[in-house]
């Protein structure tokens, strides 16, 4: 938390949080179909125009979560986990964006996609998120090594393959997870580079 926020900022950002820690430990123990805003502010303690300062519904309770993944894309930028050839990046960064929905389950997964036709909100498709950046980059690097081709811009071919990542991400939500997204989704991808890589 940074140390030049005063207390009534502070004190903002700890009752947001405790709305949403609530509210995701309410999804966890009895699932968000049975949630209620008036659940999540009994819980925190807090009053329901609370909530509504700081979240417009539930679905961006759920949109929130997903937020964490560009902080976890930060954190192993930092560690130099994406370092490697262009290739290795690129399958890392899809790896790691099919891992997190596995971390949060498929019930949060499902309806986080439900959330995104519903709420918008476009964080979901932002190009300016962390991963889809460190995506474009590890294109990029590969298309300046004449690796891959130039006739496809890297906008597009990020796009092809984030098409992949949430393809492969609402299929096991489809098919209730009885299925290795991760497995399913780099094979995919590796069918990909081949029209893709010189």
């Amino acid at each position: 938390m940074q140390t030049n926020l005063n207390s009534r900022q502070i004190k903002a950002i700890e009752t947001k949080k405790k709305i949403y820690d609530t509210a995701i430990e309410l999804m966890e123990t009895i699932g968000f179909e049975n949630i209620t805003i008036n659940k999540i502010c009994k819980g925190a303690n807090v009053a329901v125009g609370t909530f509504y300062y700081y979240y417009k519904s539930l679905d961006f309770i759920i949109v929130e979560s997903y937020k964490e993944l560009d902080y976890y894309f930060e954190k192993l930028e930092k560690e130099g986990y994406f370092e490697g050839n262009y290739k290795e990046k690129i399958f890392k960064i899809v790896s790691e964006q099919i891992s997190y929905p596995i971390r949060k389950g498929i019930k949060i997964t499902t309806q986080f996609y439900k959330s995104q036709l519903t709420s918008e909100n476009e964080y979901f498709t932002s190009s300016e998120r962390k991963s889809p950046m460190l995506l474009r980059i590890a294109i990029e690097e590969g298309q300046d090594l004449g690796k891959i081709t130039k006739d496809i811009s890297s906008s597009t071919i990020r796009n092809d393959i984030s098409n992949i990542i949430r393809g492969t991400i609402y299929s096991w939500c489809l098919r209730n997870g009885d299925f290795d997204p991760i497995k399913e989704g780099l094979g995919t991808l590796e069918r990909y580079f081949k029209g893709i890589e010189i």
